[in-house]
C-alpha cells in the first residue's frame, strides 16, 4: 500500500514538476518536511486523542502505521484506515496518471 502511495505521489511530483519550475525546486525542501510527518519517527498511540485525528488526515501515517503492525502485531496499538488509504492511493494514481499522459505530449525527445 505504501508503495502504491509511492508511485501515485511520484507521477504527480514528477508530471508537475515538468512543468513548473517552482515547484521542481521547492519539491526537496517539502520532502524534508515530509519525513517527520509521516509517522515514521513516532507512534500516532502516542499522541493526545485531537492531534491523532488530526494526523490521521495525512495518508502517509496510514501506510507507516501498517507496516507497523505488520511487523509489531498485537504488541503496539495502531491506528490506520485501510478504505481511507486505499481510495486516496486510488486518486494519487489516477491523477499521477492522467498528468504524466499530458505531460508526455509537452516533452521534446532529445
Amino acid at each position: 500500500m505504501l508503495a502504491w502511495f509511492s508511485v501515485g505521489l511520484g507521477l504527480v511530483i514528477g508530471s508537475v514538476s515538468e512543468r513548473s519550475e517552482v515547484v521542481d525546486r521547492v519539491w526537496h525542501t517539502i520532502t524534508y518536511l515530509m519525513f517527520p510527518l509521516s509517522g515514521a519517527v513516532f507512534m500516532v498511540d502516542w499522541l493526545p486523542r485531537a492531534l491523532q485525528e488530526i494526523l490521521l488526515w495525512v495518508p502517509m501515517i496510514h501506510g507507516v502505521e501498517m507496516l507497523r503492525h505488520g511487523y509489531y502485531g498485537e504488541w503496539v496499538t495502531t491506528h490506520y484506515n485501510l478504505i481511507y488509504f486505499a481510495s486516496v492511493n486510488l486518486v494519487l494514481l489516477l491523477v499521477g496518471l492522467i498528468l504524466a499522459q499530458q505531460t508526455q505530449l509537452r516533452v521534446e525527445p532529445e
